[in-house]
């Protein structure tokens, strides 16, 4: 199964350096959620993944891409 690396970049936080964060293609918004939040230690109460402008939905079900 093929795989992406996304990196992810923190707006509070603009020096911080940017997280990677590899993935499966089929993962679901939800599941990237939650590995963001594994991965910056922000909790999924607060957390808002936005990608050209727009917020990615919280859906537990279908790939992002």
């Amino acid at each position: 199964m093929s795989s992406l690396t996304i990196y992810l970049s923190l707006t509070s936080s603009p020096s911080t350096p940017r997280i990677p964060l590899t993935l499966p293609l089929n993962t679901s918004s939800s599941q990237l959620r939650a590995l963001a939040t594994a991965a910056t230690n922000i909790p999924l109460a607060t957390m808002k993944l936005i990608f050209c402008g727009r917020m990615i939905p919280n859906k537990p079900e279908g790939c992002i891409l």
